[in-house]
């Protein structure tokens, strides 16, 4: 039994959503009552050293609770964690809508290293303002083993001048900081193809992106963000 848990820094108890709490409590049941079955059938060698086997796997790293194999775990109970964590990630502030949380994750992470003031979500063309105005439109990507491409979300109307600078980052499957560059439009313009059906621009945030004139690699800055 694979069992993931949250360092103990990571949250006081109040932030714990009722769903993980249940899905803990369960656990710990399910834990207790596979012990005693095997006190029944095992010798107490054997026992024991399920029990040590068990221990470690449950304290493998120092947290305040856990969570079950996500796998022994129904659709319905997956998307009902699923949603718990959204609305926690709302109520902290780290995302602003209901949709993939990649987009909302980039701008938190982007308006909390470098001070810019988040645009309303009806703004068009640009997602946030630094202090001396410069205009930023931040987007994310999630690279995972299903989808390798480093291709961002459209671009609308890039001959309208929204934007100053395209602030980019890319996450792994566990939405960790990979890599993240503050891009000249200019450089996005140069880069950038254009999609007839979508009427829009599709950027690809690749490695030689940041070999480019003008941009600049703000990874570990986004990375310490990260709430």
């Amino acid at each position: 039994m694979d069992i993931f848990c949250f360092a103990a820094n990571d949250c006081s108890s109040s932030d714990i959503a009722p769903a993980v709490k249940q899905l803990v409590q369960f656990e710990e049941q399910r834990q207790d009552a596979r012990l005693k079955r095997l006190e029944r059938n095992v010798d107490g060698g054997g026992v024991a050293h399920h029990r040590d086997t068990i221990a470690e796997t449950v304290t493998c790293r120092s947290g305040r609770f856990f969570l079950p194999d996500l796998a022994r775990l129904t659709a319905a109970e997956l998307l009902r964690l699923h949603a718990q964590i959204g609305e926690e990630l709302r109520t902290r502030g780290v995302v602003r809508s209901a949709n993939n949380p990649t987009g909302d994750l980039a701008e938190h992470l982007f308006c909390a290293a470098f001070g810019w003031a988040q645009a309303p979500n009806s703004e068009r063309g640009y997602d946030a303002t630094g202090p001396d105005g410069t205009r930023f439109q931040i987007k994310g990507r999630r690279v995972h083993r299903r989808n390798p491409s480093r291709q961002l979300s459209a671009i609308r109307d890039l001959a309208g001048g929204h934007f100053d600078v395209l602030a980019g980052v890319i996450f792994d499957d566990d939405f960790c900081v990979v890599r993240a560059a503050l891009i000249p439009r200019g450089v996005v313009v140069a880069r950038s193809t254009y999609v007839a059906h979508t009427n829009s621009h599709k950027f690809i945030l690749r490695e030689d992106v940041w070999s480019a004139a003008g941009v600049r690699d703000v990874t570990a800055e986004v990375a310490a963000a990260m709430p």
